[in-house]
């Protein structure tokens, strides 16, 4: 049926394109519309991702050696609007033929984070670009909410959340590299609960019994409506105390928002197996993917939480860091999945693919130096404990830097056009000016305060990691 399916294109195209190329005026041109528009019928017909993805990706390539790959997309986009369906996303090449790869920019980090990043690398035995997204995506974890930083044309703000995914086959120690990341972390959440694990069962105790009051109040012949009220006003000014909870590996969406609104707007999702995917894609829900929470809190956009038997919990700006470590079949599934790609999910993330270390590996590898470990463990201390205020402090951007970024943006949108780099990843390539600000807005508060300036050298070393 596959072969059928691809003879039934081929001849399609062949037909189509003679009649565009032998005959200039309008009729044929609109009869070549219509065959195109009759590909995409065929193609939307097909149940199966993968394979959808497959035939669109024929019907591509066809186009692209007769210089229509534009008019094609075109034709596509329009009838996946009219039908209401989502966008077709091609297949992405292979993993399995040889990359040559650009090795990350080590110099572009601040130097202690270079130097552990490096050293984690060594010791794991790991290139650098299998630990580099792990790495920024703890640093981002750290410092979201604590500032946002500047548009440097407009006065848009990012805030200093990431979405990273790192791709990599089984066995090539992805677990032990994001491990050595988030050990302080860890660290940091063990402590603060240690400490206040006195006042958060305090906390407990006095809201369960407000709340048994409460339902005594308005139950049985004695029920009175106005202690209700009472109680439930003392219930809405307790302090609330909960457990710190950082970060999260396997939640449903709607589990994850009720853990935001609990820690204050925030938390992540730092996982070395990428689960999270397995849970949007509807395993727990009958198939039916709710992805809200996770489109709303990149951007910190408002989100309600619905809620049958209670009240309904206002979610103010919520932020969410997601930094997964994924084999490729699971990238493969993510990024055909069609609600991921039609609400654009996927094109929020920025990616890596590490080459293999198997093979090469040593019995030996040299240890983390202490004092490289005190050092960054200090850090990272350092960035969970950044005050938070309803106030949050803005990043500016000196001249040189908006300069610096300037030129960037031009360059991402002349690479967006038909025939630059990212021409069938516009919807992708059009957050990347975003993701850049905001790596350099983590590159500024590991070295800097939020109110000081940005300088060009931050700039040009997040655009370099950025690339």
């Amino acid at each position: 049926m596959e072969e059928n399916t691809s003879k039934q294109l081929d001849e399609m195209f062949k037909q189509s394109f003679i009649q565009l190329i032998e005959n200039g005026d309008f009729l044929p041109y609109d009869s070549f519309l219509v065959n195109l528009a009759n590909l995409a019928r065929i193609i939307f017909d097909t149940e199966d991702l993968q394979e959808r993805s497959r035939l669109y990706t024929y019907v591509m390539n066809n186009a692209r050696a007769v210089d229509y790959a534009e008019t094609t997309e075109k034709v596509f986009k329009a009838e996946t609007s009219r039908l209401g369906i989502p966008e077709l996303w091609e297949l992405p090449e292979s993993f399995d033929r040889p990359k040559a790869l650009e090795p990350f920019p080590m110099y572009s980090l601040p130097p202690l984070l270079r130097d552990y990043l490096k050293s984690v690398a060594d010791y794991v035995q790991v290139t650098p670009e299998m630990a580099v997204l792990p790495l920024l995506s703890v640093l981002s974890l750290c410092v979201q909410g604590k500032a946002v930083i500047k548009h440097t044309g407009n006065s848009h703000t990012e805030p200093l959340n990431l979405y990273t995914i790192t791709v990599a086959s089984p066995g090539e120690r992805k677990s032990g590299s994001l491990k050595e990341f988030m050990r302080p972390v860890e660290e940091f959440q063990d402590c603060y609960n240690k400490i206040h694990a006195t006042e958060i069962e305090e906390y407990k105790t006095e809201r369960t019994f407000l709340e048994n009051q409460k339902n005594a109040a308005l139950k049985g012949r004695n029920a009175d409506l106005h202690k209700a009220k009472e109680i439930a006003k003392e219930i809405s000014e307790l302090e609330r105390k909960h457990e710190l909870v950082l970060n999260v590996s396997d939640a449903t969406p709607e589990a994850l928002a009720m853990e935001i609104y609990r820690q204050g707007g925030k938390i992540g999702i730092i996982d070395d197996e990428g689960s999270v995917f397995d849970v949007l894609s509807g395993i727990y829900s009958n198939g039916q993917a709710n992805i809200n929470i996770f489109l709303k809190a990149y951007d910190g956009s408002n989100y309600t939480i619905l809620r049958r038997t209670k009240d309904n919990i206002e979610l103010k700006k919520p932020l969410l860091t997601m930094g997964l470590m994924v084999q490729p079949e699971h990238f493969q599934e993510a990024v055909n999945n069609r609600q991921f790609a039609g609400r654009g999910f996927i094109h929020r993330f920025l990616f890596a693919f590490p080459e293999s270390r198997a093979g090469y590996l040593k019995m030996t590898s040299p240890d983390i130096p202490e004092m490289l470990q005190k050092r960054y463990n200090k850090l990272i201390k350092r960035l969970l404990r950044l005050p938070e205020s309803e106030l949050i402090p803005v990043i500016r951007c000196d001249r040189e830097a908006e300069l610096l970024f300037s030129d960037y943006h031009e360059h991402l949108q002349k690479e967006i056009r038909d025939g630059g780099i990212f021409e069938n990843l516009k919807e992708w390539a059009s957050k990347h000016f975003g993701r850049a600000l905001r790596i350099a807005g983590i590159l500024h508060i590991c070295e800097h305060e939020p109110t000081e300036q940005l300088t060009g050298s931050t700039a040009i070393n997040a655009i370099s990691i950025s690339m």
